[in-house]
């Protein structure tokens, strides 16, 4: 694993990536990568730099690399600052050149994450859960039962995987955490482990697709539109359909720029997804061994 500062993003952003394909990952090196970004977010926090950022990572068919960008984002004064932040940020990620700064050290973040003693760290968590679930799943849409049924694809133990209503490209998937859990910081090691089974389940289900964008986000500044975690999949069906992706993800940041499906067109895609992902391809996830179902 490498971690690095990368300047084409900005000085405090930074990238976690090992030279192998998303999909042939083992279960400790996604582990590892969740652990590195639980440290690395809580120390942003604990140092009160940044409390909400985005986590992207695109993943091509065809390179043995893969990499998650995270960057961190400043609280915003007015709605105008935020937007324009995020499509500055967008553009950058999307649009420039790879650039990598100093390597930094491992330690630099996971020496941070055994210095708050765990049970204080856990019972701030309990704390925060509680809040947050009191206060926000009567609103959340991820915690309403007649919303998981209409998009609901497959699930597993942990996880919802649901069609987006208001889809960036042709499949764009969203996995949602059956508990609510309003942040990547309460998210769990098994909730997370089988977020990237169902990723590689995703993808297997796609084998003449170009590839996928994946990416979630903590804080409304960073883009969070929902207070329920969950990670987009986006798949890319070819080098054509790449551009026209990044420019859906921009156009989807102007008010209205993302139309929401209709009921029936809604019920189509859903159909159509569960056809392409009720394959022999769908496997155990490799953190627990947990099923999936339909």
């Amino acid at each position: 694993m490498i971690i690095s500062s990368i300047g084409h993003v900005g000085a405090d952003a930074q990238e976690i990536a090992i030279e192998k394909n998303y999909t042939k990952w083992t279960q400790e090196e996604h582990e590892m990568t969740f652990n590195t970004l639980k440290a690395m977010t809580r120390q942003w926090q604990q140092s009160q730099s940044y409390r909400q950022y985005v986590v992207v990572g695109k993943y091509v068919r065809t390179e043995e690399r893969f990499s998650w960008k995270i960057i961190p984002f400043t609280d915003a004064t007015n709605p105008l600052k935020r937007f324009w932040k995020q499509v500055i940020v967008s553009w950058k990620v999307l649009f420039s050149k790879r650039e990598q700064l100093a390597p930094k050290k491992m330690q630099d973040y996971t020496i941070e994450s055994t210095q708050t003693p765990l049970q204080s760290r856990e019972e701030s968590a309990a704390l925060l859960y509680q809040s947050a679930t009191s206060s926000v799943s009567e609103i959340d849409p991820f915690c309403q039962q007649e919303i998981i049924e209409k998009q609901q694809i497959f699930s597993g133990d942990y996880n919802h995987v649901l069609c987006d209503i208001a889809p960036i490209g042709a499949d764009h998937l969203l996995i949602v955490p059956k508990k609510h859990k309003t942040d990547f910081a309460q998210l769990s090691l098994e909730e997370y482990g089988e977020v990237t089974s169902l990723v590689k389940a995703v993808i297997q289900a796609h084998p003449e697709y170009y590839g996928c964008y994946l990416l979630h986000k903590t804080g409304k500044d960073a883009g969070q539109s929902v207070p329920h975690w969950h990670m987009h999949v986006v798949m890319i069906e070819d080098k054509r359909g790449d551009l026209l992706t990044k420019l859906r993800f921009l156009k989807g940041m102007l008010p209205f720029g993302r139309p929401r499906l209709s009921d029936s067109a809604l019920r189509i895609k859903v159909e159509k997804l569960k056809t392409r992902l009720s394959s022999p391809l769908i496997q155990e996830t490799p953190m627990g061994g947990k099923q999936i179902h339909f």
